[in-house]
């Protein structure tokens, strides 16, 4: 399966949203009651009636009360309320969002879905009787960029800086829905689809010679083109091997000082990536999935190892479609407790706003593929 000579490195459009088959058992399909489009502000939201009135009513409540719902807007049904309160939470917290493609979906409907879901404390059965609201984040487009070529110029004009600006891009991004990057595929998919679950060149090479005994015409491990050293010499090093040589300070020293106006943006930006990082991740892994996509995917280059990588690991999670969603996030809203309801609605908006720090970079260094 991982034969270098039947791999070609395919068109990129080949490995976007549609990587997995409609006849795939990948997304865990679920009623969607309020649906976000696009998280834009001309928000344009489709009910679906659900059974689980009280909570919706609870829910409404409690987005009225931090006033994102007008008295204007109380003949509406709780269902329509919390549409609208949640439309207008992310217009007045967030605005829009330009590069990536999000739905937002809130349901009490997902025990067809989700079996399972893991809080701090606890597993959380989910089955029919529950009335519980859920909110799932998925993509209704997966934007692929290349961003090394900006980044190899800023770097070259201001040594450290292209390095500062990729470690926080990387390191973010794994906690912004699953951005995806050669620094983050090199620590989760690369060994997972590649290198047998091993992360150092030794062990595969081990795991590597025992699948192919026998195999003639396998050839040497020395000249595989996908191992974990094949991995690393396709980017500069510190893609791979992550680094922050420039500090907050020297960041604001560029975003202040330095002649060009285009790096003292990025400079502005990366500090705004530094100081909104005290938020919480959320995702899938509390259930028994694991997400299929990311919200956005940045290459080095366009055609790189991380493209190949993608290709490969969308082969593979449609041959075991069953243990992947589509979905990249799963969050219970506990709408019997207004402190956690606050501090659920807060940590999303922080998510969020990350998330256009992020395009904003991306909009900058990177050119869209």
């Amino acid at each position: 399966m991982f034969d270098s000579s039947n791999r070609q490195a395919d068109s990129i459009e080949s490995a976007k949203c549609e990587s997995i088959n409609s006849s795939s058992t990948a997304r865990p399909y679920h009623h969607s009651v309020t649906t976000l489009p696009a998280l834009s502000a001309d928000i344009k939201a489709e009910i679906i009636t659900g059974e689980a009135i009280a909570n919706w009513a609870k829910f409404a409540l409690f987005l009225m009360d931090e006033g994102y719902i007008a008295d204007i807007e109380t003949e509406l049904t709780p269902f329509k309320l919390v549409q609208q309160g949640i439309n207008n939470f992310l217009e007045k917290e967030i605005g829009s969002i330009s590069v990536c493609g999000l739905s937002l979906n809130v349901t009490p409907n997902i025990s067809d879905a989700y079996e399972t879901i893991c809080t701090e404390t606890s597993e959380k059965r989910i089955d029919e009787s529950n009335t519980d609201l859920y909110m799932t984040i998925a993509p209704t487009m997966c934007p692929w960029y290349s961003i090394g070529k900006k980044l190899t110029e800023i770097e070259t004009a201001v040594p450290g800086l292209g390095q500062t600006v990729y470690y926080w891009l990387a390191t973010e991004g794994t906690r912004v829905f699953n951005i995806m990057t050669p620094w983050a595929a090199g620590h989760d998919l690369a060994p997972h689809t590649w290198w047998y679950g091993c992360e150092d060149q030794q062990d595969f090479e081990e795991e590597w010679e025992a699948y192919h005994d026998g195999d003639d015409e396998a050839g040497s491990v020395s000249s595989c083109d996908y191992s974990p050293n094949a991995w690393k010499a396709a980017f500069p090093e510190y893609v791979t091997d992550i680094k922050k040589p420039l500090d907050i300070e020297k960041l604001k020293e560029i975003s202040t000082s330095h002649l060009d106006d285009t790096i003292k943006q990025i400079a502005k930006i990366t500090i705004s990536l530094v100081e909104h990082d005290k938020f919480k991740s959320i995702d899938v892994y509390g259930t028994e999935f694991e997400s299929v996509h990311s919200a956005l995917y940045l290459l080095w280059e366009d055609h790189d190892h991380l493209n190949r990588l993608m290709d490969d690991f969308f082969e593979m999670a449609n041959q075991s479609s069953d243990m992947y969603t589509e979905d990249l996030a799963l969050v219970l809203c506990p709408v019997d407790d207004p402190k956690a309801m606050k501090e659920m609605l807060s940590n999303l908006g922080k998510i969020f706003k990350q998330l256009k720090n992020i395009e904003q970079l991306v909009s900058l260094i990177g050119v869209r593929l």
